[in-house]
């Protein structure tokens, strides 16, 4: 996901945002796809696990009961925090990788 996003912005944006839009991009996939396991998770470990008969037993009743919106609780505060953290990271992942190569260039 990051690398397409920066295909597509690379050529319309200045860098830094670029490389801070497709870490937020980047970071926002992940929330939305991890999200059911997690909430799954939580549910296996909290004090009501017993009435689950394992992880696709919990998955089918949380989805039976609340739908699809079940599966996602809790997407707001987890999207405000990972999309900034995942943002900043490949910004600054890329800039350091950046400095480490023009301080220590391949010998070839």
């Amino acid at each position: 996901m990051y690398g397409e996003s920066r295909r597509v912005l690379d050529p319309i944006l200045p860098e830094s945002l670029s490389l801070f839009i497709s870490g937020g991009i980047a970071g926002g996939a992940s929330v939305y796809a991890n999200t059911p396991i997690d909430v799954v998770k939580t549910n296996m470990q909290g004090l009501e696990a017993s009435k689950y008969n394992g992880p696709l037993d919990c998955f089918k009743k949380i989805y039976q009961n609340e739908g699809i919106k079940g599966l996602y609780k809790g997407v707001v505060p987890r999207l405000s925090r990972v999309v900034l953290d995942v943002a900043l990271t490949f910004t600054l992942f890329e800039y350091i990788k950046r400095g480490l190569d023009y301080t220590f260039p391949d010998d070839k």
